[in-house]
């Protein structure tokens, strides 16, 4: 079970390596002071973007164990269908990518020209991790999570208990059999400024957004910090999008050349291992 846990948050670091939108309008603040419980947690559903895509510029860096790798690249989103990421080098050249669709993930290794392509039921690390795409789009969404849905609406928000804590509200939703949630919002304008999920002790992964910015006439966290606990080594990743919009110019499926060489997703693993 421990070495499993393990490998489910270094999957998730696989995700961040080979792994927001731009108005001249101004976001909406909700202020929710004074609500509580289920009406607090409507108004945090509430300011989810109502866009359907998103395109941003992306400054991305890794920390693991001190040694630090920091990158340009692009972020692509749209929604129930494709997370995109691109890591690139010297400003315009792409080492790596990574696809995620409800189907599958493919991650392409350019420098190397390989790639693999897998089910989420052969990757034994997000399976182990209860981590598939809905989950992961949440993140990436800056969205509250419920184990077994594809969305959180209004609807689902009696499925919540809210504490407050000093400037902040906590929501705790429903846990999975292996995993708890915890989500941290503004008291005053509900912006969801903390995702934290939880694994058997010390595992856990915090997702910190900052840094809003308007998005489709609401907010959107420009600054995503991510902390995976438990690891031997410890790892945080840092991402800051610009250039942001909803843009929908894009190929949502990438072509893999002939030239590449399929391997498998022990190699990537490995890879990562190395660091």
């Amino acid at each position: 079970m421990k070495r499993l846990t393990v490998w489910g948050w270094l999957g998730i670091m696989t995700i961040l390596l080979f792994a927001s939108c731009k108005s001249s309008k101004v976001a909406t603040v909700n202020d929710l002071n004074g609500l509580e419980g289920e009406k607090f947690v409507e108004g945090v559903i509430a300011n989810t973007p109502d866009c359907q895509t998103i395109s941003a510029k992306m400054k991305f860096a890794l920390n693991v164990n001190g040694q630090k790798i920091s990158v340009g690249g692009n972020l692509r989103m749209k929604r129930d269908d494709v997370i995109q990421l691109s890591l690139v080098g010297f400003g315009f050249v792409e080492g790596g990518r990574i696809e995620f669709t409800k189907e599958d993930v493919l991650v392409i290794d350019r420098i190397n020209r390989q790639y693999v392509r897998i089910s989420y039921s052969k990757l034994g690390f997000l399976k182990e991790a209860e981590i598939d795409f809905h989950t992961l789009q949440a993140l990436f969404w800056n969205e509250l999570i419920l184990p077994g849905k594809e969305h959180v609406t209004s609807s689902n928000a009696s499925s919540f208990t809210v504490r407050k804590e000093e400037n902040r509200a906590v929501l705790s939703g429903k846990s999975s059999r292996k995993l708890s949630y915890r989500f941290f919002a503004s008291l005053s304008t509900g912006a969801l400024e903390k995702t934290e999920i939880s694994a058997k002790a010390p595992y856990g992964l915090n997702w910190n957004y900052q840094d809003f910015v308007p998005l489709d006439d609401k907010a959107f966290p420009s600054v995503m910090n991510i902390r995976l606990e438990g690891l031997e080594k410890p790892a945080t990743v840092s991402i800051h999008l610009g250039n942001m919009s909803t843009d929908d110019n894009w190929e949502t499926r990438t072509k893999v050349s002939k030239r590449y060489k399929e391997v498998t997703a022990e190699d990537i693993l490995d890879r990562i291992l190395r660091l």
